[in-house]
């Protein structure tokens, strides 16, 4: 069924309903409110369409604020077991500002998953804490147990 019919159909219908003479106070409302958001839905429909016939784009909507970082390299990234891809991208990112690696995103993945490991064996903590610092002009990994050790 093409599009126009299919609206055609529902508009038959929702007169029909409307003709009805058995409804009541809070289906009548019902009926109502569905035949709103149709029409509305259909103004809407034919806008864009028309819109897209003349060449016109949709209405831009408002720029969204951009989201705030997720994680933070300088105040700390927690990694457990699971490396979070986007706790290793921005954690990679705050020292490849700086120039302080010359490593690619796997290679500094795996280092990652390597400290990680060997600090947890260490010291028997849940999760490490990496953040990025400088120090005397260049930017440095550093880490830190979190969690209760074992």
């Amino acid at each position: 069924m093409l599009p126009e019919e299919a609206r055609a159909a529902i508009a038959r219908d929702l007169r029909a309903l409307r003709q009805e003479s058995g409804l009541d106070v809070a289906e009548s409302f019902r009926l109502t409110t569905l035949e709103a958001r149709f029409n509305v839905i259909g103004e809407r429909f034919g806008r864009l369409l028309r819109g897209r016939e003349e060449g016109r784009s949709p209405v831009p909507r408002a720029a969204a604020a951009p989201a705030a970082p997720r994680h933070d390299p300088a105040a700390g990234v927690v990694l457990d077991r699971r490396l979070d891809a986007s706790a290793v991208e921005a954690l990679f990112a705050g020292l490849a500002s700086g120039g302080a690696t010359r490593l690619d995103l796997d290679s500094f993945r795996g280092y990652l998953a390597q400290q990680l490991e060997a600090i947890r064996a260490k010291t028997g903590s849940e999760a490490v804490q990496f953040r990025v610092a400088e120090e005397d002009g260049k930017l440095k990994l550093k880490a830190k147990p979190v969690g209760p050790s074992g």
